[in-house]
């Protein structure tokens, strides 16, 4: 099997985290809820598949729990360390207390005081994770998806995306990453020691964190997560991670303690040979399908980079590229301080100092000639759903996510190329 020459090591780095993000508003459910069972796991049923099938409200409500689990040991980490994740999951119910979330509290105590003592930026620094807590999950079996964030970002980064699949029948988990959170990130700069230093320990904490769900460790959930049938997805150096942690997975060969990997999609990030964390058996060609999605304009993952890689993957995969995109359509961030200057700003009113190689990471795709990220939501709703149900059996039609005619057409100014590679 071929190895990759894969992306420069910029594929990393997701940008500078945000400082305080815009609320949004859950979208609204259908009034009906049709399913089926395929493969032991509760599915939406969906007569016909389309360009367009997924990318409006799914007919769950939205449930949310926030817990603390336990990553085990490795060589560079002998002791293991404890990390936090939210679960984003399938309910017929909607009473209850939206989860808000506070960016401060993802920030080390030597800074979040800056923003807990600034009362504008306290306000602003939360946001909805678009999830209600204490719901009860709906009647049967979902499968799992695990999302990695960015690096020096947090687990909320996608809430839009979390729980848009959540609507759609998965459970949507997303662990921070202790190693390369904005906490940690933040606290390098008054060199402070993060709690790990293997460079795959982001993968370590997926494995973990899908071994934690299956055995049933998370109450509201318990009995609602089929660990057998997971896809992984993830952004910029989470992205590396979800194509890593399906190297892994195939490199794990016969042993079968990986088959329950059943594809992935890497968001503006594969991971590359070249770079120090990218060792055996990260280096694995993933035998499991992926989808790579691509911003026309990112200049911190540039896609002519990605389009390049992908061309060496065998696997059923394919590429999409997004007009006019830059690296942070895929997470929340551009909705900070929107009309208000942006992150930099904010940052800098908080007497904050954001040295210069950090300002694109905050602000690419965040303004003009780049398509505001929000335009791209409902592209990036309908392929993720489309992807992960076609990865799982639970739709044998690829239209929803892989005919670039199709989805030109439906999305006309949001897709710059698209094509397959059969392997």
């Amino acid at each position: 099997m071929a190895r990759r020459s894969l992306l420069v090591s910029a594929a990393l780095i997701a940008g500078l985290a945000p400082l305080s993000v815009a609320s949004a508003a859950p979208k609204a459910q259908r009034t009906t809820i049709s399913t089926k069972v395929i493969n032991g796991d509760t599915v939406v049923k969906e007569a016909t598949i389309t360009a367009t099938t997924f990318s409006h409200a799914g007919p769950y409500a939205v449930g949310i729990d926030a817990f603390s689990y336990p990553v085990p040991a490795t060589t560079l980490t002998p002791s293991g360390y404890t990390t936090t994740a939210d679960c984003w999951y399938p309910s017929t119910k909607t009473t209850g207390k939206a989860l808000i979330y506070n960016v401060e509290n993802e920030l080390p105590p030597t800074i979040a005081f800056i923003v807990s003592k600034n009362p504008a930026a306290a306000s602003a620094a939360t946001y909805s994770t678009q999830g209600v807590v204490g719901l009860p999950a709906a009647a049967g079996t979902f499968p799992l998806v695990l999302f990695s964030h960015g690096f020096a970002s947090f687990k909320e980064q996608s809430s839009f995306l979390m729980a848009h699949l959540a609507q759609w029948g998965f459970v949507a988990c997303a662990p921070d990453h202790a190693g390369r959170d904005l906490s940690a990130e933040l606290d390098a700069t008054i060199n402070a020691t993060p709690p790990t230093t293997d460079p795959n320990a982001d993968v370590q904490d997926l494995v973990a964190l899908r071994g934690y769900l299956a055995g049933g460790k998370v109450t509201p959930l318990k009995g609602h997560v089929d660990g057998n049938h997971v896809v992984v997805m993830g952004h910029s150096a989470g992205g590396s991670a979800a194509e890593r942690l399906a190297s892994w997975g195939t490199a794990q060969g016969a042993s079968g303690q990986s088959d329950w990997i059943k594809g992935w999609v890497s968001m503006a990030g594969e991971s590359s040979p070249t770079a120090k964390q990218t060792l055996a058996p990260f280096t694995t060609v993933p035998v499991q399908p992926g989808l790579v999605i691509a911003g026309q304009n990112d200049t911190v993952v540039p896609a002519a980079g990605l389009a390049t890689a992908f061309t060496e993957l065998t696997a059923p995969s394919n590429f999409l590229e997004l007009a006019s995109a830059g690296h942070n359509a895929y997470d929340e961030i551009c909705e900070i301080g929107n009309g208000d200057g942006g992150i930099i700003a904010i940052a800098k009113d908080l007497g904050i100092s954001v040295p210069a190689q950090l300002v694109p990471l905050a602000t690419d795709g965040c303004s003009a000639p780049d398509v505001a990220p929000t335009a791209d939501r409902p592209l990036l709703d309908q392929i993720t759903v489309a992807a992960a149900r076609h990865f799982l059996g639970f739709d044998a039609s690829t239209v929803g996510f892989a005919k670039p005619a199709t989805l030109q057409a439906a999305y006309p100014n949001l897709i710059a190329t698209e094509y397959p590679n059969a392997g």
